[in-house]
């Protein structure tokens, strides 16, 4: 028996994966790996903190598109914005995938 979800949660798990979507893009990489390196780290915060920030999902959802607990997400979020303050380059990046998902 198949369990139909609300439409308004499918519209919210499919506006998570595109924003996965479009960070795996830009950075040319998959951030849903376990690698814990900075090269896909980074990304994959990048991405639980545009999810957090832009759809009203729970930390636990968000979490589970990159198989970790709801307390990653947290740490992701912090992370983000200690980067956005002092580092440019992320910064860049940041703006650059927030105006492409303004896009879509």
């Amino acid at each position: 028996m198949k369990i139909k979800l609300p439409e308004v949660f499918t519209a919210e798990m499919n506006k998570a994966l595109k924003i996965i979507e479009t960070v795996n893009t830009y950075y040319n990489l998959e951030c849903r790996t376990s690698d814990r390196k900075r090269i896909t780290a980074q990304p994959r915060q990048l991405a639980q903190y545009l999810i957090r920030k832009r759809l009203h999902i729970s930390s636990a959802l968000n979490a589970s598109f990159f198989d970790r607990d709801h307390s990653a997400v947290n740490n992701a979020v912090i992370t983000v914005e200690n980067l956005l303050s002092y580092d440019k380059k992320f910064t860049k990046d940041y703006v650059i995938i927030s105006n492409i998902l303004k896009c879509h």
